[in-house]
């Protein structure tokens, strides 16, 4: 009963230990051991190699990370600009728009205007020709003026004619300025002159026609100026 209690030899134990523990460090002179150990190492070289390569790639894919990012930033950026230039196109669009409208509204007025511009001076031609005939028609009538006052002058002398031989001097016509020829030299002339004359005479005196010789000869000496009174004694004489 007193060996089946027996406690353990720790000595014995620690012996134990010791030669294991010595015969474990042999094993590492086994070729397969020290083939493993290399095994290992080169394993382990991999592994280093491989996480040298992948913090490797692994900063390069941070760098082309922060390549795309820049780029995707650069993008947004052009994005942004592409927008902006687009918005200004379509701006720039509407005012071209706008401005050919008020061209194409300019091109009408002016279209209107040079309608007007024609219109007045259509009517600047015809005021001028309106403004020449007027001034032909004031210079014939000045020239008239002149005419008449020159026969008022000119019937105020033959006034005086008093007898047959008394002399009475032509008037000029109205329209040409100049003495009227034939034209009888004095009262007495009148007397014998022709009827055919004597009409002629009353037409360019623009007087009428009508009556028998003596009425016309009387119509023509109150036309040049002879007075009535000179005209009744010519009518006795003459009859």
């Amino acid at each position: 009963m007193a060996d089946a209690y027996r406690g353990p030899d720790l000595g014995l134990v620690a012996h134990g230990l010791r030669f294991i523990s010595d015969e474990i460090e042999l094993c590492q002179a086994l070729p397969a051991f020290d083939h493993g150990t290399r095994i290992l190492d080169a394993i382990q070289g991999l592994r280093s190699d491989f996480n040298e390569k992948t913090d490797a790639l692994t900063v390069k894919v941070d760098t082309l990370t922060t390549k795309v990012d820049g780029l995707e930033n650069r993008m947004g950026s052009l994005e942004n600009k592409v927008t902006r230039l687009d918005n200004r196109v379509e701006n720039l669009e509407k005012k071209v728009e706008g401005l050919e409208n008020k061209v194409e509204r300019l091109d009408n007025r002016v279209g209107s205007l040079e309608g007007k511009v024609e219109r007045i001076e259509t009517g600047q031609a015809n005021l001028s020709a309106e403004f020449g005939q007027l001034r032909q028609q004031v210079d014939g009538l000045g020239r008239k003026m002149l005419i008449s006052q020159k026969n008022v002058t000119i019937r105020l002398t033959n006034s005086t004619a008093t007898r047959d031989e008394s002399v009475l001097y032509p008037l000029r016509n109205m329209e040409t300025g100049q003495e009227m020829r034939p034209f009888p030299q004095t009262i007495g002339h009148l007397n014998h002159w022709p009827g055919r004359s004597i009409d002629h005479l009353l037409s360019e005196l623009d007087e009428a026609t009508d009556g028998d010789l003596a009425e016309k000869r009387t119509r023509i000496l109150l036309a040049v100026g002879v007075t009535t009174r000179n005209l009744v004694e010519n009518r006795r004489i003459g009859q």
